[in-house]
């Protein structure tokens, strides 16, 4: 017959592991969560990266000007290319121009 301490002693291994056992479960559920949520953002970063756009040249649609003809809008100097562009008139600066 076993004595009350040995049943006691046997009850707390199985108190200890059950709880071990819980605690490995619970783990596992935590580490699938994140490699879940981890692949899902994978995903969306993709997704995000796709739909950037990557022009070389883009083009915006401005309204009519209202500077008067003859007004100087914009002097540039120490480029390349120096100049005064008098207004009303449309202007661009290309990459390497």
């Amino acid at each position: 017959m076993k004595t009350a301490t040995a049943t006691a002693e046997a009850a707390a291994r199985i108190v200890v592991g059950a709880t071990e056992r819980h605690a490995q479960e619970t783990a596992g559920r935590s580490g699938e969560l994140h490699a879940d949520r981890l692949q899902a953002a994978r995903v969306r970063l993709a997704e995000a990266e796709d739909a950037v756009r990557d022009d070389a040249r883009i083009r915006v649609a401005l309204p009519d000007t209202a500077v008067p003809g003859g007004r100087t809008v914009l002097t540039v100097t120490g480029l390349a290319v120096a100049g005064i562009q008098p207004g009303p008139a449309r202007a661009w600066l290309l990459p390497g121009s």
